[in-house]
């Protein structure tokens, strides 16, 4: 769901050939990098800063790579994956050779048990390189937790899961140092948006049937009642 709004300053897309343009870092249920010529046709002309509440693989926002943005997402988690690569992608990619030169089923169910025991208290690099880890070698890059906010997903078949890439990471480090990261609930991510500002919402999915009712990015859902007044916030923002 996106919020057009008039504006004075002009925020160009990125061109071939200069700085190498960012792409997702990770997986995400709903990413939208096939939808990209749909969004950005309906891009407005110009805005002042880009406003991304649910932030997920940020694949717009790595796209447009606009001078001022504000990101969030509820996910504490996904929020210090992109703080630490903004800061310190270097140790990020050490951390991530490690995890490819280990990489098997036991390396991968190793971590996942050690991921729901302790990871808050894990030096912030360690915890952005396992996110990446997990989700680059898990079942079709299913990021999911229980109600415990345990991460729960088996690990996927894949030949060559591209757990490290280097230069992947270096661009998206580049991309964010330009946005202001925060983490917590949508409404108070956009609450100093102005006219002028570009907003994009791009919530959880809504379910379309009782057994799609895949919304557990964090350990509190995102259902119906949060749909509606999600569009409400939506709405007001106008």
């Amino acid at each position: 769901m996106a919020i057009r709004r008039a504006s004075k300053r002009v925020t160009p897309l990125p061109q071939v050939g200069r700085d190498p343009i960012a792409t997702p870092i990770i997986k995400w249920v709903g990413g939208k990098t096939k939808l990209l010529p749909e969004l950005l046709a309906r891009l407005p002309d110009s805005f002042e800063r880009y406003y991304e509440p649910f932030i997920g693989g940020a694949a717009l926002f790595f796209r447009v790579a606009p001078e001022r943005a504000v990101l969030n997402d509820s996910n504490t988690d996904l929020v210090n994956l992109y703080a630490t690569v903004t800061k310190d992608a270097a140790s990020v990619i050490k951390r991530l050779a490690e995890h490819r030169a280990n990489h098997d089923e036991r390396h991968y169910y190793a971590m996942r048990q050690k991921w729901n025991d302790d990871h808050r208290d894990w030096p912030a690099a360690d915890r952005a390189a396992a996110f990446i880890y997990l989700n680059k070698t898990c079942f079709n890059g299913l990021w999911r937790v229980n109600r415990s906010g345990d991460f729960n997903v088996p690990i996927g078949r894949y030949a060559d899961p591209p757990i490290c890439v280097p230069e992947a990471l270096q661009a998206a480090s580049r991309a964010l140092a330009k946005a202001e990261l925060r983490q917590g609930d949508y409404r108070a991510a956009v609450a100093d948006a102005k006219r002028g500002d570009f907003l994009y919402f791009d919530p959880p999915y809504d379910p379309v049937t009782p057994t799609a009712n895949f919304t557990s990015y964090t350990a509190g859902a995102f259902g119906p009642e949060q749909q509606r007044e999600l569009a409400d916030a939506a709405t007001s923002t106008r």
